[in-house]
């Protein structure tokens, strides 16, 4: 509904309307959340780790729907491997889940004996209208990723940083 001239309520025809835009993703106002990308505790040799992207346009709207295949996230280090391809699902509410399980120290699961350093790095594929070349852009004003340490599969007792700060 809405008020006309005289200040009387009347409905529009063909009320709602959708309204097309041309938003797009802005990498810098991207943002992403989890355990898979925590620089403080890190992550767990053999465990599942899970990462959150929302897609937000110039100054911060969310943007909704179908952009999912154009977001990447890749684990890299010395000594780094991943149990399984990296999964990936859209949300359809402007965000994106990633899960991961990461590998370090050249070994699997509980045999992995030391901490390794690894980098996080999420991208966005902007094409370029005139050209249509892809570009791989990193997310949230994160060029270099987040830098994360991948400790040893659990033990007995908490030997690291990780156990301190997650056990119950």
């Amino acid at each position: 509904t809405a008020t006309n001239a005289a200040g009387e309520q009347a409905q529009i025809r063909g009320s709602p309307f959708t309204l097309l835009t041309d938003a797009r993703t802005d990498p810098d106002s991207t943002t992403a959340e989890g355990d898979g990308i925590d620089e403080t505790v890190g992550l767990r040799s053999g465990q599942l780790h899970n990462v959150t992207v929302t897609a937000r346009g110039t100054n911060g709207p969310k943007i909704l729907g179908g952009e999912g295949p154009l977001f990447r996230l890749t684990v890299e280090g010395d000594g780094v491997s991943l149990e399984q391809e990296v999964a990936q699902v859209d949300n359809s509410d402007g965000s994106y889940s990633f899960s991961y399980v990461p590998i370090g120290s050249h070994a699997w699961g509980d045999l992995a004996a030391s901490q390794t350093r690894a980098k996080v790095r999420i991208t966005y594929d902007v094409r370029d209208d005139d050209t249509q070349e892809v570009t791989a852009v990193p997310i949230g004003n994160r060029p270099d990723g987040w830098d994360v340490i991948i400790h040893p599969a659990k033990m007995s007792a908490p030997d690291s940083l990780y156990d301190l700060y997650t056990s119950t």
